[in-house]
């Protein structure tokens, strides 16, 4: 639970939307008071008194990930995470669908290179790891198996695709 603009409790869960007070946004940051979508998985939130957000933006970049929210197209801009107090988390304005967070957690594996190396596109056997003791929920725990799966398979046709590009060039 998190303490809400009026100081009463709300419930936070992955996906879900909320307005942002920030205050402190510098250089080519984007600017305060605005949307921000919860990336910390459910156990996190409990556990802690910060989440960390991705905040939304109407501009389309590359990079930014197309949501409806409210049947408004917005983007999520996976560039411009941060961890906030859940005091910072205002006016409730909804959730995410899972294939929504699904295309989030994709862009954040590959900016963060939580694939492997995003600069040079391998894949070694031995670095692919599928245990998933660890996961705090069973949820989280399948959405994030089948998002590693999917992108270790997309990492293998990318290879492939290139290396079949290097090979009608030479």
């Amino acid at each position: 639970m998190g303490i809400g603009k009026r100081g009463t409790h709300m419930e936070i869960k992955r996906g879900d939307v909320f307005y942002l007070k920030y205050d402190d946004s510098v250089g080519r940051e984007l600017a305060t008071g605005r949307p921000a979508v919860v990336l910390s998985n459910t156990q996190e939130i409990l556990r802690n008194d910060c989440v960390v957000v991705a905040l939304l933006t109407n501009t389309p970049r590359s990079g930014n990930v197309q949501v409806s929210l409210n049947d408004h197209i917005t983007y999520v801009n996976v560039g411009q995470i941060r961890t906030v107090d859940k005091y910072r988390l205002h006016t409730y304005k909804g959730t995410l669908t899972k294939a929504e967070m699904q295309k989030i957690s994709g862009k954040l594996q590959y900016i963060l290179s939580l694939a492997g190396n995003a600069d040079h596109v391998s894949v070694n056997e031995s670095r692919i790891s599928t245990d998933w003791n660890d996961a705090t929920e069973d949820v989280d725990n399948h959405l994030y198996k089948d998002l590693y799966e999917k992108a270790v398979d997309l990492l293998v046709k990318t290879k492939l695709e290139l290396e079949q590009i290097k090979m009608e060039n030479a």
